[in-house]
This record gives C-alpha cells, sequence and structure tokens, in this order.
C-alpha cells in the first residue's frame, strides 16, 4: 500500500550558506526520499522567506551536482537579481523579527535595489517567453518543478535553443533557452525586434515584437 498520493513527494533538504561582499543568503538542496521527481536532487538559492528565481535551481542526480549546477547558474549575478525582493522591501510588516543574517543581507539589498532602479531607463522592455513542441508547460512553481515528469513525446521542451533578437540601430542580442525551455531578454529599447530561435533538428523560428514605452512582453515559441 503506498504510503503517500501519487503527485506527493517526501524530500529531505541540505543546507548551505554562500558568503559575499554584497550579503549573505542561502541554498537549499531538496534530496527526493520517497516519490517519483523528474531529479533526484534540486538546489534553490532563497533568502529564507523569499526563494529565487526559477531559472537560479541547480538539478541533478547527486547532492553536488545540483549544487554545482546551482552555483553554476549564480555565478556574478547580483543577489538582488537572485532573489527577488520586491515583497521584502514593500512589505516590511513581514519582517518583524527576522534573523540576523537575513535582516544584514535585506539592508544591503535595499541599497543594491535602489541604486540599480536609479540606473534603469523607464522605457526598456522585456520580451519573454518558452519554446516547446506540442502543448505548453503548465505553472512554474517550486512543487510543479520538482514533480515535473520527463516530457517524452507528448510535449518536447527546447532546451539550449539559440535565440537572437535584433532591432534596427540597436546591438542584436543573443541567448539560450533554459532546462525548462525559458528564455528572457531584457532592457530592451523601444522598436520592433525581430527575434529568431535555432534549435537542432527544427525549422528555424521568427517572430515580431514591437515594443512601446517598454513593458514586458510574452512570446512562445
Amino acid at each position: 500500500m503506498a504510503v503517500i498520493s501519487d503527485d506527493e513527494i517526501i524530500a529531505s533538504i541540505h543546507k548551505f550558506k554562500v558568503f559575499r561582499e554584497e550579503g549573505n543568503f542561502f541554498i537549499d538542496v531538496y534530496e527526493a526520499l520517497i516519490g517519483k521527481p523528474a531529479h533526484k536532487f534540486i538546489a534553490v538559492p532563497n533568502l529564507l522567506m523569499q526563494e529565487a528565481d526559477k531559472k537560479y535551481f541547480g538539478f541533478g542526480d547527486t547532492k553536488a551536482e545540483a549544487l554545482k549546477d546551482c552555483l553554476k547558474k549564480i555565478k556574478g549575478v547580483p543577489i538582488h537579481v537572485i532573489v527577488s525582493t520586491e515583497n521584502l522591501l514593500e512589505n516590511d510588516v513581514n519582517l518583524d523579527n527576522p534573523p540576523e543574517p537575513v535582516k544584514e543581507s535585506i539592508r544591503k539589498l535595499r541599497s543594491d535595489s535602489e541604486k540599480h532602479t536609479s540606473n534603469i531607463h523607464p522605457t526598456l522592455g522585456i520580451i519573454h517567453g518558452v519554446a516547446l513542441v506540442d502543448s505548453p508547460r503548465s505553472n512554474d512553481s517550486l512543487h510543479s518543478i520538482i514533480l515535473a515528469k520527463e516530457e517524452g513525446e507528448k510535449s518536447k521542451l527546447l532546451k539550449n535553443a539559440k535565440i537572437t533578437a535584433k532591432c534596427k540601430g540597436f546591438k542584436k542580442r543573443k541567448t539560450k533557452t533554459d532546462t525548462f525551455g525559458r528564455y528572457e531578454f531584457t532592457d530592451l529599447e523601444d522598436g520592433r525586434w525581430e527575434l529568431k530561435l535555432k534549435a537542432k533538428g527544427y525549422d528555424k523560428i521568427t517572430a515580431i515584437i514591437d515594443i512601446s514605452s517598454g513593458g514586458k512582453y510574452e512570446q512562445n515559441f
């Protein structure tokens, strides 16, 4: 008789702390003990009260692999980018008595966030989306990622697909899709941006996005 439901997983947590000049944060490595996750280990950067953007999660068949994958993704990335502090900065009611390491990180993150915001042009845009074949992927919650089965033949996520974005008068931008087929271009000027996706074994796909007064635009392939 099964001890848990088919959509449940029991995991233990291995905790790590990362020390930087800009502040400290944590990485929790989840080890699946019971259940059928897509990956046995998932490394999740966090500030205790706030988890990182999903694209900075690390995955692997061992604790070391997941941690290494995570560290590779966050190398050189500011903490306020890895872990969104929007809710922490705007809702101090939740910070009545956090642990001292978190207080220090939040103080430094607040300062970094203010400096970063002051340097951002107000009309810059963002284009993001996912590249896959057949049906689109469901939500990107930690729960769904942990439980995600291999896509198989029904829906194939295009990992490491090359995507370029170009607009007349501006430098061409390049990126690749991540493990879940996601991509993102930020700090795009107003104009008509042409996106091209290239993936081995697939036809080239082109899309046009008109950015006006900044904003966030979704373009799936």
